[in-house]
């Protein structure tokens, strides 16, 4: 159950339910509140370990500059999804911007300026809050943000905007050759 609101965490962690969150949520922000799941979760007595999900774009490549060449425009470009459908005459940036005010109107200013910066790949790279390069940087960029953002699954987006397909195919065989087994025995939690 995708949710970052703590009596929604309470709820998952005294039923079971493994819980995540969306890029869009700072990693910052959902760190204590995961923390306290952690917790409840521990303290209810669940013999197995929750599986908690972060959710992002994902591309691996020969080398970074061969990822960042092909997918560093693309991962900005999946999550228009997140706005609502456009009023007449209003654009894009309007629509980016009144979905980023109701983060500030739900108290979370972090998530907000996300939103208004998702479009934004520069933004998305220099945070982390996309995973994109060779299979070593992405994932020694899974390791610490799974760390800092207290999750040990991704649910990641390999195939996004008007990604190539013999890209995506390339992306997937070297995240699962190469990514899924460099992070096979690392636990954050």
């Amino acid at each position: 159950m995708m949710s970052r609101d703590p009596q929604t965490l309470e709820f998952c962690a005294r039923h079971a339910i493994n819980p995540g969150y969306f890029l869009v949520y700072p990693r910052a922000d959902a760190a204590p509140r995961y923390r306290m799941f952690l917790e409840n979760w521990r303290r209810t007595g669940w013999p197995q370990r929750p599986n908690i999900a972060y959710s992002t774009v994902c591309y691996v490549d020969e080398s970074d500059a061969k990822a960042l060449e092909v997918a560093a425009f693309r991962a900005s470009r999946p999550y228009e999804g997140f706005l609502a459908p456009p009023k007449p005459g209003e654009s894009f940036d309007e629509r980016v911007a009144a979905f980023a005010k109701m983060f500030v109107g739900r108290g979370e200013p972090g998530a907000s300026e996300i939103m208004r910066n998702v479009f934004d790949p520069g933004y998305l790279l220099e945070r982390d809050l996309v995973f994109i390069g060779s299979p070593e940087t992405v994932a020694a960029k899974l390791r610490a943000a799974a760390q800092s953002g207290v999750f040990n699954t991704l649910m990641g987006e390999l195939n996004f905007a008007d990604l190539p397909e013999a890209d995506l195919m390339r992306s997937i065989r070297l995240f699962g050759e190469k990514v899924i087994p460099a992070l096979r025995d690392y636990e954050p939690f």
